[in-house]
């Protein structure tokens, strides 16, 4: 029986852990990297990917020039665009709306797509001679800047160019990179010459020496800059307003050859990197330095990498195959025997999580790891404790009856009670929101909505997605039930989410 190359690498996948997978189910196994059990084919070799900023439609590019957008959950069609040509980049707006690719060479063109309307014919403006393979909608979204070594251009969503620019006196850039706001620009040559200008192309430009340099990347907020050498090596430096500081401020290892491929989350807290003839692709935290992950890809050359924008997915376009796969636990290795903490240990562990040295969380991490049944029961009253607060459901009920009393001052008093209840009641006022109700009560519902904090980067929520991952790494009965409980359980969605996720991932 004859086998075509594309379906064969969709039906066997492999591993950072060496086991083999047929049609996308993992064997069993303590601690292994899950496939994900989502990949499709193009029609071509794979050239561009990009995620959604909800990280739920993925957008990849084959050879042939057809666009797919992919449900990431399930790996099913949404839609097909077709522009003319190559893709070797792609980018959706800060909303997802939008969806912009360029095809990078001179001759070639923009193609923009608005997604609310996918039945309509994408609009088109040719490069004109200009080589552009990086993308950024502004943030109001009105233009697309494409950027590539000697060029930097502005197109108006009907493929009009508002503005652009050439180097007048190219220094050989072989490679640019450009921020999500696209106000900054990175370009950089084989040699490691680096050139960094923001408000590009208006304020004069910043150089400094990198050494020999075979790609760049610039996360999305500007604030990191990666460069891989031939020596097979990622550094990072921290950008500081104008200036890229002079000394490397991390150093990666642990790929075979030199990667020309990396890619940031869009926190640019986690970075992969790739190379095309190495299976082996290595992320890492920026943070703390630490390798997080190894995932082993086919070995049929990798084309292009992109990380989810919560840094917790990692998709890879390799061949003529696009698989997605869980890059949301850490390659603890070897933890030796379970080794048992003390009550006072494990408060201490649970503190350093949410510290600030990132070197000290790292070690938590895994000493917590270790310890394995012994901290999963504090682990889990720690989370509960987050995720499911002590809420007297009749008395939320009354207070948001109380928005639309007449007394002016008990309205006030039930606003700022509710206020302080925070997330954990955020349903409860969207569902009284969405009820018949006076434009008064509407109102000060739909305030209390907005001025309920945004928790989901605070450290002491983090290290509750922390403890979500332990679970997930150890992944014993007793870890399982405590994930149970939080997806069931959990008021607070953040966490919910990830319980549900980690869930999905372990399930057989």
């Amino acid at each position: 029986m004859l086998v075509s190359l594309s379906a064969l690498v969709a039906l066997l996948a492999v591993t950072g852990d060496g086991l083999p997978r047929a049609n996308g189910q993992a064997q069993a196994k303590t601690n292994e990297i899950k496939f994900a059990a989502v990949s499709w084919s193009h029609d071509g070799p794979v050239s561009a990917l990009a995620w959604s900023p909800d990280g739920k439609t993925l957008a990849s590019a084959g050879g042939l020039g057809h666009v797919r957008l992919t449900d990431t959950r399930t790996g099913k069609l949404v839609d097909r665009l077709n522009p003319v040509g190559a893709v070797a980049g792609l980018v959706f707006s800060p909303s997802g709306k939008l969806l912009g690719a360029t095809s990078g060479a001179p001759d070639g063109r923009l193609d923009f797509w608005d997604l609310d309307a996918p039945e309509k014919p994408g609009k088109q403006a040719s490069l004109g001679g200009y080589s552009c393979e990086t993308l950024a909608f502004t943030p109001d979204e009105t233009a697309l800047a494409a950027v590539g070594p000697s060029h930097y251009m502005i197109w108006s969503q009907n493929g009009r160019l508002l503005s652009g620019f050439g180097e007048s006196s190219p220094r050989n850039f072989r490679w640019a990179a450009i921020s999500a706001d696209a106000t900054t620009v990175v370009r950089c040559n084989a040699k490691g010459l680096v050139q960094l200008q923001l408000r590009f192309p208006a304020d004069k430009p910043q150089s400094m020496q990198l050494g020999p340099t075979r790609v760049i990347a610039l996360s999305r907020d500007a604030r990191f800059l990666a460069a891989s050498g031939e020596d097979h090596t990622i550094r990072l430096w921290t950008i500081r307003g104008v200036e890229i500081r002079d000394t490397e401020t991390r150093k990666f290892e642990g790929l075979k050859a030199a990667a020309t491929l990396l890619h940031f989350s869009a926190s640019g807290k986690v970075l992969a990197a790739a190379a095309p003839d190495d299976p082996m692709i290595c992320l890492w935290d920026t943070d703390s330095g630490c390798l997080r992950r190894r995932v082993r890809a086919t070995p049929l050359g990798i084309g292009a990498i992109a990380l989810s924008p919560d840094g917790r997915k990692l998709a890879v376009g390799c061949g003529t195959v696009v698989n997605i796969w869980n890059a949301a636990t850490r390659d603890l290795g070897d933890l030796g025997p379970a080794k048992a903490a003390t009550d006072s240990e494990l408060k201490s562990l649970w503190d350093e999580l949410a510290g600030a040295d990132r070197i000290k969380a790292d070690a938590a991490f895994r000493r917590l790891a270790q310890a394995r049944h012994h901290s999963l029961a504090f682990l889990t009253a720690q989370v509960r404790a987050v995720a499911v607060p002590l809420i007297d459901k009749k008395r939320v009920s009354e207070l948001l009856k109380e928005l639309d009393d007449p007394i002016y001052a008990v309205r006030q008093s039930a606003a700022s009670e509710l206020a302080k209840l925070g997330e954990a009641i955020k349903g409860d006022i969207e569902e009284h929101a969405k009820a018949k109700l006076s434009l008064e009560s509407e109102r000060r519902a739909r305030n209390l909505l907005g001025r309920l904090p945004n928790l989901e980067s605070h450290p002491h929520r983090l290290r509750c997605l922390d403890a979500i991952e332990l679970f997930e790494i150890l992944n014993t009965a007793q870890s399982r039930d405590a994930l149970r409980e939080l997806a069931r359980d959990s008021l607070i969605p953040q966490i919910r989410r990830a319980a549900e996720e980690a869930l999905e991932r372990l399930a057989p």
